[in-house]
């Protein structure tokens, strides 16, 4: 039953806790993926639901749980950096012959950056720094890691992952042939059923393009790096620095984002970690708070069904059309446009910082043609063997066949949804009187925060919704 049910289980699953999350239910929306990660087979997604539940941690407040599911996670990332190509390979055959809920969840290059950003943010919400620093670490390792693989991928062209897919064919191509052969002696008058594959996979090429243009729009930042972990990594070394190497890093993170981005705000950051290197290492006069505005609600994977005429040279065969499942990016939206804010006599408003719908977007670009390939090959092996079944049961075994493949064909949309659409952020003075406001663009108050005495601040609000509660958190630095 799971090669049937795996998918909808967890599609059903993973919309429950969407809805409660960008309802701001944090704590429902916990129970869905903590009941999800308990319960959890390779097949259940262990990783996935842990994602889900340490964004609600993060949500709450609950940063020491934050944590501990992110730790399980790391786990699961590292162990997936660890797999070789031949046993990667070996998945990719189950998949073709299957589908792909029947494999653990395989995890993206933003997914491994994020968990160690929240790791490095929930161990600075503690005050514990020392330990925020080897994560903060591991982030910038996790990123240099994403350009390769990046690179990697980018590299082939897209004949050699189509040749990779035709390979994943030609064992059942070749069952067909012998099948033939046997029928063919057994009714020496029988006509074959010969399908024309590169129609076929011209036809699916055709019909996904529309689609793509969701994603393929999309630019890369540049070396495929996020500029959000990036620039709160920067604001950790600049007001957390130790030394000169410190504050160097901070430089270097900022002036990385400003390189890759509009914001105008990194200038000050700039000065201030320039101005500390002038000092020998000395920490900046001035106090402030940074705003960290996490902004609606990131993109997700949907599917799409395409039938696909078999083009065969046999009249008589029942098989006239053929099930392709593929999956396609859908963008949600924003909470808000901005953030008003005020800080004693100073007042701003947020701006955007990082795009996360681009981040994620550019990624799964990268990896399409592959995704593509491998369902071209899922789908052509499924139909071989409903080729085969016609020839040596009959009508009723294609029948029979058509229903198992239509089943089990189903694209793989799992993905961390909790993720915002983007990043807003904004910096001030930190107030005399410890009282920050937090605004709609309409005026309307979100929240009243009280900062407690620091040298700086990081305030983090997360928002899905608009009308729904921020969550906040204050983190002295």
């Amino acid at each position: 039953m799971c090669l049937t049910g795996c998918g909808v289980q967890s599609r059903a699953k993973t919309s429950d806790f969407n809805k409660l999350y960008e309802e701001g239910q944090y704590e429902e929306a916990l129970k869905v993926a903590t009941d999800g990660a308990a319960n959890a087979t390779e097949a259940s997604d262990p990783l996935l639901w842990n994602l889900h539940a340490g964004a609600c941690y993060i949500a709450e407040d609950r940063f020491d749980n934050a944590i501990t599911i992110f730790d399980e996670a790391e786990a699961y990332c590292k162990q997936d950096d660890l797999e070789n190509d031949a046993l990667k390979g070996a998945q990719t055959a189950g998949e073709i012959l299957t589908n792909r809920y029947l494999l653990d969840y395989d995890p993206t290059q933003y997914d491994k950056t994020f968990v160690n950003y929240y790791k490095a943010l929930s161990f600075m919400a503690l005050g514990d720094f020392d330990n925020s620093r080897v994560e903060w670490n591991r982030v910038y390792e996790r990123q240099r890691m994403a350009v390769q693989e990046f690179e990697k991928e980018i590299a082939k062209t897209r004949e050699e992952i189509e040749a990779e897919a035709e390979q994943r064919v030609a064992e059942a191509q070749n069952a067909t042939e012998a099948t033939n052969a046997t029928a063919a002696e057994a009714e020496p008058d029988a006509e074959e059923t010969d399908v024309d594959m590169d129609r076929m996979v011209e036809a699916a090429k055709a019909k996904m393009d529309e689609k793509s243009e969701n994603h393929r729009a999309w630019k890369p930042y540049t070396d495929y790096v996020n500029p959000y972990p990036t620039y709160i990594g920067g604001i950790y070394w600049l007001a957390k620095g130790e030394d000169k190497g410190d504050y160097e890093k901070a430089l270097d993170n900022f002036k990385r984002v400003k390189g890759m981005t509009e914001c105008q705000l990194v200038d000050k950051d700039i000065e201030a970690a320039t101005a500390c290197l002038g000092k020998a290492g000395g920490k900046a006069a001035q106090k402030n708070v940074w705003v960290v505005f996490e902004n609606g609600m990131g993109p997700e994977l949907k599917e799409v069904r395409l039938d696909l005429p078999i083009f065969a040279v046999s009249q008589d065969s029942p098989i006239k059309t053929v099930s392709m499942a593929l999956p396609y990016m859908a963008f949600r939206n924003k909470a808000y446009d901005y953030l008003e804010i005020e800080a004693g006599k100073a007042k701003d408003r947020t701006i955007q910082l990082a795009d996360i719908d681009r981040v994620v977007a550019t990624e799964f670009d990268v990896y399409y043609d592959s995704i593509l390939a491998k369902s071209i090959a899922s789908t052509i092996t499924k139909m071989l063997t409903q080729v085969v079944a016609e020839k040596t049961l009959g009508d009723t075994g294609a029948l029979i066949m058509g229903i198992f493949n239509s089943l089990t064909t189903q694209a793989d949309t799992r993905m961390w949804t909790a993720l915002p659409k983007e990043v807003q952020v904004a910096r001030l003075p930190l107030p005399e009187d410890g009282h920050l406001l937090l605004k709609s663009p309409q005026g309307v108050v979100l929240s009243e925060i009280e900062i407690p005495d620091c040298n700086d601040c990081i305030v983090y609000v997360r928002i899905p919704k608009a009308n729904v509660p921020a969550a906040v958190a204050t983190i002295p630095l």
